[in-house]
């Protein structure tokens, strides 16, 4: 699109699966991208959005699994970024941001496993990035954030490991829950001031290394 925006996009899906979803935006913005799916698999969901704006972005799969989900934004902001999946896995969540902030990302599984999680942001702020993992284990966590903040980091595993958490931040606030087995390696790299609360609380096994590397001023 090169006009303006998208009121309602809604895609519900009950058949077997997607092949290709792609969606350019070069205009202003998308009011409400709603995708239910109860099928298997998404293969591919490219949303690159070069405006302003996504109000609601809210993705449901009741299936098996997403292979790609790739959201790139060079706008100003996601109001709000909600993934529940009930299925299998995801083997690739992209959402690199180059605008302003995201309010709300929340990312909610109750099947077996995210591959790689990766999501930069070179603008300003996530109000809230809240991870809860009822199935089995992440391979790759990456947040790179080089912009100011995260208001609320918080990640709850309920179900086995984390193999890397790698946070690069500039500013405040880390919380991680895990009520699993272990983290084998959680690398926490600021080059700004402080951390104001770094929690972390298990009630599984272990911690194979943590690692926080800080530049500025006090810890």
């Amino acid at each position: 699109m090169k006009g303006q925006a998208i009121t309602i996009l809604n895609i519900p899906i009950k058949g077997q699966a997607i092949a290709i979803l792609n969606i350019p935006i070069k205009g202003q913005a998308i009011t409400i991208l709603n995708i239910t799916m109860k099928g298997q698999a998404i293969t591919m969901l490219n949303i690159t959005i070069k405006g302003q704006a996504i109000t609601m972005l809210n993705i449901t799969i009741k299936g098996q699994a997403i292979t790609m989900l790739n959201i790139t934004m060079k706008g100003q902001a996601i109001a709000i970024l909600n993934i529940p999946i009930k299925g299998q896995a995801i083997i690739i969540l992209n959402i690199p941001i180059k605008g302003q902030a995201i309010t709300i990302l929340n990312i909610t599984m109750k099947g077996q496993a995210i591959a790689i999680l990766n999501i930069t942001i070179k603008g300003q702020a996530i109000a809230i990035l809240n991870i809860p993992i009822k199935g089995q284990a992440i391979t790759i966590l990456n947040i790179i954030i080089k912009g100011q903040a995260i208001a609320i980091l918080n990640i709850t595993i309920k179900g086995q490991a984390i193999t890397m958490l790698n946070i690069t931040m500039k500013e405040q606030t880390i919380n991680i829950m895990m009520k699993g087995q272990s983290i084998t390696m959680l690398s926490i790299a600021m080059k700004e001031q402080a951390i104001n609360n770094l929690n972390i609380i298990m009630k599984g096994q272990a911690i194979t290394m943590l690692n926080i590397k800080m530049k500025g001023h006090h810890r």
